[in-house]
């Protein structure tokens, strides 16, 4: 939510700092703590983890790049149907693959993600949507580098040298410099046979293509790049589609036709409680012996991005049965998805369908937010390891509470699946699905 009287403020005095942007209502806590009271009752100030290193990486950038790219792009949402696009690039020589491969990116601290992110500059150039279907040369160096199976060498020419932007507002993620972009040149390495194929491909759906890639082994990261850049689908229909909007896109997808195939499988024996505390983070996922169905609550504690001044926390949840959503999750969100990808994903890993229920508790020492991929791959990870097994509903629930601050009454009052579960025993009966 953007401020409605905004206050800047400039680390530092003159040259490069001043290309730093803070941006806060005038009743922030940020504007009167600067980083040295704490007055917002974190452990670490949120603002200097990531401020620090965008200074560092300012100072080094001019109107010339000659670098590299991990490779990745950003295509951003304001002004659709012509929106800004461009390379991610560092002015670093090398793989830089790590920079924009969150897949890889597990049990790094807030520090460490705040540093790779700021480091990637993102070049601007407003394209209208359809020029996906014919792309011009800016775009189609774009798609070149993007069918790279490693990093990328690229010249960029930026009409200023790069700047950024801190929201303090509502501790958005941390975004490396922006410029626009006058010149780019790239030399892409060996080429990604899977995309190579998937994009070539005039007369493949965009959702068949997702799927190709996905099977062939593909990170979900390296799709949604795709996806967001318009390289798949029927050429006449593709579309460049702003990043936000692609990660939910690629992991609706992935996930429904995943859940599509459990269906017709049989159901886990057992109930199952998995654990994962990272980052100011609390997961606990639980699965039951019955048909497909899914849950996912979340608690944003006083403090935290969604919950800055409230007194107590606020949860929220989406669920579906059976049959799966027709309506977007409104209140989790993106999150929901990469939740669901994960789960189901483990389930056909295994060649058996249950019914789950994942909570997720965060806390004033989660510093700010870094993207949905961190509960992909935070659930990939709980999913894969070892679980608490039971016999019955209320004996794992039990446990699984255990793990939670809040209340389970809370809990249950928020909840459909588990409630029902605990309530009813027998999902295969239920009305509301």
């Amino acid at each position: 939510m953007a401020p409605a009287t905004p206050v800047f403020e400039v680390f530092g005095g003159t040259g490069s700092q001043d290309r730093l942007r803070l941006v806060a209502p005038r009743s922030s806590l940020c504007v009167r703590c600067k980083g040295r009271l704490m007055l917002c009752g974190k452990p670490v100030c949120p603002l200097m983890v990531r401020s620090l290193p965008l200074i560092r990486s300012i100072g080094d950038l001019g109107v010339d790049l000659d670098g590299s790219s991990p490779p990745g792009v950003f295509v951003g949402r304001m002004g659709y149907p012509k929106v800004s696009v461009g390379p991610l690039a560092t002015n670093e020589r090398g793989d830089t693959r790590i920079l924009d491969s969150p897949e890889d990116w597990y049990g790094l601290g807030y520090d460490r993600i705040a540093e790779m992110r700021v480091r990637l500059v993102r070049g601007t150039k407003p394209l209208r949507v359809e020029s996906a279907r014919d792309p011009p040369p800016y775009l189609q160096r774009m798609h070149d580098m993007l069918m790279s199976s490693r990093s990328s060498e690229l010249e960029l020419r930026f009409s200023r040298p790069p700047s950024a932007t801190v929201l303090l507002v509502d501790e958005a993620p941390p975004f490396g410099p922006s410029a626009p972009v006058e010149d780019f040149r790239v030399r892409p390495g060996p080429g990604n046979r899977a995309l190579e194929r998937v994009y070539y491909d005039h007369d493949l759906g965009s959702e068949e293509a997702v799927m190709q890639l996905y099977r062939s082994g593909i990170r979900i990261t390296e799709i949604q790049r795709a996806f967001s850049a318009g390289m798949m689908g029927v050429r006449r229909n593709r579309k460049l589609v702003p990043t936000r909007w692609s990660i939910t896109a690629v992991d609706d997808i992935i996930s429904k036709r995943l859940v599509d195939e459990i269906r017709g499988m049989g159901t886990i024996d057992e109930y199952r409680v998995y654990v994962e505390r990272r980052l100011g983070n609390t997961f606990v996922v639980v699965l039951a012996p019955f048909r497909w169905a899914f849950e996912w609550i979340e608690a944003w504690y006083p403090g935290t991005t969604w919950n800055p001044s409230g007194e107590a926390p606020e949860v929220l949840g989406d669920h579906e049965g059976y049959r799966g959503r027709t309506t977007y999750a409104e209140d989790i969100g993106g999150c929901y998805y990469s939740a669901r990808l994960a789960a189901a994903e483990r389930l056909r890993e295994e060649g058996r369908q249950a019914a789950v229920v994942a909570f997720r508790e965060i806390y004033q020492d989660a510093l700010f937010p870094v993207g949905v991929w961190f509960v992909r791959e935070y659930l990939r990870r709980a999913l894969r390891g070892n679980y608490a097994a039971f016999d019955d509903a209320r004996s794992a629930f039990d446990h699984a509470f255990k793990f939670l601050r809040l209340p389970r009454d809370v809990w249950l009052s928020k909840s459909v699946v588990a409630r029902e579960m605990l309530s009813q025993g027998r999902l295969d009966d239920w009305k509301s699905f």
